[in-house]
Parts: structure tokens; sequence; C-alpha cells
């Protein structure tokens, strides 16, 4: 699967957005500022109406997922009410008022939601206050309600959380990551990507296919997770060092394709010992990266393996890139463009869109035209090319380069094309640099 080439940096997560309509809202909006929270919600004996657990909480931000477990649609704006623990008693720091339109939770959807707590403290003018809560322990309400019409009855959603010193932080994450651990290995996977075929593992790397059965595109970082069944529960596996830190790609697996991977752990992790292991990565809808608000749908796959002292110390986890294009010929070159013949090598058929990429004539590269922009990936009308066939292409530089003067040039030719499903899919690209003489 081709990497796209849009690079999120990390800090997406954190921006800040408006609170606007998404594509699941009802289109009704609750009057008036938060209500005064009953005394039974600060009960630690308080039920939410689903499972919810904390990511991540910091002097600036709660990170948390909720997974829709009821059997019930539940719908909520934006608003909340945010409590800290003085004195063995809940007082109010602040309450949130967004005002805005209802959104939905549906039934067996995880979703993680980020809050930023200087929307809520820059709205009340508390300059004082920054952007960050002091550390302690706090307590976030929100209204949730089953009919979203009847706004009056509604049911609360109760997040219980810490914010740590400094010098704490580091036992603080352990145990967040702990928990989240316990609730994604809670047997959550709705089964939208699924294994395809058999593991193949060693103690230092892991090779597997994922197909996708969801209807839908999917995407997905680089990050991934591994742990270990050990004293009776799952605990997550530490990198081996302590620089390590993820690259900011996302990546797409299509609807109906299926996506190879071969992942070498052992400079992460070092070489596991024998044990129960898992391999964890999240995925979400392209169509819901982010939703608004800061909300991400997320999917788990979860790959269950073993090592055994008689494993393997390698994998063979490194391969040849996939061929699925060869240049076989050119020919009728002229001052306005060129015939290229690509061969399909694959047993299956390809869409393709082939085109100039770039030219150049005595090592340097020659503009493009001002007014040309490059194709827009998006509208493309796709070539079908079946397998193992040849077809001819007549590509026109005239449209980027203008018609060029006598002279030899080097030129690189670029095919962006996807192989449909089921076959291993995912876009992908592939360059051929030619030289050309154009003759007087």
């Amino acid at each position: 699967m081709k990497k796209l080439t849009l690079i999120l940096i990390l800090s997406v997560l954190l921006i800040s957005a408006a609170c606007s309509k998404s594509n699941d809202q009802t289109g009704n909006e609750p009057d008036g500022p938060a209500d005064p929270i009953p005394e039974e919600i600060v009960d630690p004996g308080y039920e939410n109406p689903f499972r919810s657990v904390v990511k991540f909480s910091t002097e600036f931000v709660l990170g948390y997922t909720l997974h829709n477990n009821s059997g019930n649609v539940y719908f909520y704006d934006m608003s909340y009410t945010l409590f800290r623990l003085e004195n063995e008693e809940w007082e109010q720091v602040f309450s949130q008022d967004s005002g805005a339109a209802l959104y939905s939770l549906n039934p067996g959807i995880i979703r993680e939601y980020h809050v930023e707590w200087g929307d809520a403290v820059r709205e009340q003018g508390d300059t004082a206050g920054h952007n960050s809560i002091p550390p302690g322990t706090y307590l976030f309400v929100r209204k949730v309600f089953i009919n979203p019409n009847e706004i009056d009855e509604f049911e609360y959603l109760r997040i219980e959380f810490d914010v740590s010193a400094q010098n704490n932080m580091s036992s603080h994450n352990a145990s967040l990551r702990q928990s989240y651990l316990d609730f994604v290995m809670s047997g959550i996977s709705s089964g939208n990507i699924v294994l395809s075929g058999t593991v193949d593992v060693s103690r230092s790397g892991i090779a597997f296919s994922l197909e996708n059965r969801s209807g839908t595109e999917y995407v997905y970082g680089e990050e991934w997770e591994l742990a270990q069944y050990k004293d009776g529960h799952w605990q997550y596996v530490p990198p081996a060092g302590n620089d390590f830190d993820w690259i900011s790609i996302l990546n797409i697996i299509r609807n109906g394709g299926i996506q190879d991977y071969k992942i070498q752990w052992d400079q992460v992790f070092g070489k596991l010992p024998p044990g129960t292991y898992v391999w964890i990565r999240e995925y979400s809808p392209s169509s819901e990266f982010p939703l608004p608000d800061r909300r991400y749908t997320k999917e788990y796959v979860i790959i269950d393996f073993y090592i055994t002292e008689n494993s393997p110390e390698v994998l063979d986890v490194t391969e040849a890139p996939r061929l699925y294009l060869e240049l076989a010929e050119y020919r009728n070159v002229t001052d306005r463009g060129i015939t290229v013949v690509l061969e399909n090598v694959t047993e299956y058929d390809l869409l393709i869109n082939a085109f100039i990429g770039s030219i150049i004539q005595d090592g340097s590269w020659l503009p493009e035209k001002e007014d040309y922009f490059w194709p827009d990936y998006d509208t493309w009308e796709w070539d079908v090319l079946p397998g193992n066939t040849r077809r001819s292409f007549n590509l026109d530089w005239s449209l980027s380069h203008g018609r060029l003067p006598p002279e030899q040039y080097d030129m690189f030719i670029v095919v962006f094309g996807i192989a449909p499903p089921p076959h291993p899919t995912g876009d992908f690209q592939e360059a051929f640099e030619i030289t050309v003489n154009i003759r007087g």
C-alpha cells in the first residue's frame, strides 16, 4: 500500500476546532447554562450508560474513549462541567456551555474524544489560569440523551481522572496505558478489518495480511503496540530504549482490499522471549478522521501470536517492492510529446494514469508553465490495463512545458495506479526514467 504523501503532524490531535455540525447531528440545540449536577453523580458507585476509559490526562487536555455497548443510540452536545476534589468534596471548577447541536453515538461505536481546558478557561475570562488546570483529582461530567427531542430527559457521562505533577508523570502515564490496554483487550473489535491467511512470526518480527470488510476506506498511522499476557493479565511490552518515536504518516486500506504487513521490531523492543503476545493498531474510517470537535472513531486490530523456544531468531520480513508495471518501449518522439507502451506484469487488472512527471536538460529541471496544474487525483479518469497485457499511451508534455526545441532530454514517466480489491491493494506509484532526442 502506498503511504500518502500527506504528513500528519502529531499536534493534529490537539488543534483547536469550532463546534460545527457534522453529518451525525440532529439539529436540536439545547438552551441555557448547564444545570446543577445532582449529588448522585459524584458518587463513586455511579455507573455510566456505556463503557469509558481515560487515554491521557494533562493540565492542558483530557483524552477519553467511549464504547457504546448499551444497545441504544445516545446523543450529546459539547457542554460539560468540571469538578475538582477539595478536602474530600467535589467543587465545581468551571462549566463549558457549547450551545451546539446534538451529536450521536450509535451502538457498538468506539470513539475517542479530546477536551482542551483552554477553551473553557478563555471563554470565562480566566486569564490567570491561561490554558491549564493544576494537578489534582477531577471529575468530568457531560449530559447524554436517548431521545434528542426530549432534552430534559438525560443521563450523565462521568469521567474521573488525575492530573499529575511533572515528577509523577511517568507512573501516571503507565497507569493510564494499562487501563487503556485493558479496555482494548476486552473484546470490542467489530470485525471490520480482519486477519487474512496465516501469521508468520519470529523473536524479532512478524508477517501477516489484513482484509478490509467494512464497506468503507480506513486510515491508520505507523504506530502500533505489543502486549504480553503475563501474571494473569495483558501488559504492554516497553520499548528497549527511551529515544524511540513514531513517524507521523497516514496510510490507507481500501474497502475490500488486502494489505500485507511485514514488521521488524527488534530495534524497538529487542528479541522477544517465549510467551503469548498480541500486536495492536488503531484504525479509523477515512470519512471520519477526524470528526468535528476532536472526535475520532476507532477500530482496533488485534493479532494473536506465540513465541516459543523453537521460534526462529529472525524472520525474513524484507522483500523487493511489489512490481505492477514495466515500460516496454517508447516511440513517436516529437517536440510536443511521446508514445509510451506500458505492460501490466500482474495477473489482474490495474487502473492507471500516466503522465510526464519532470523534464531535465543538461542537469537542470525545466520549469513548468505558470498556468499548469498537476492532475487532480480525485477527478482522474482511470485507464484499465488488463493483467499480462500491454497498452500504448500518448503523453503530451506541451501542456506542462510547452513545445521543446531540438535537444537531448531526460524525462520521468510517472504512473499512478490502483489494484482493485480483492487483490493486495492501495494506491501505487511507479516512475520510469528515459532519455529522448528531439530532432529539428
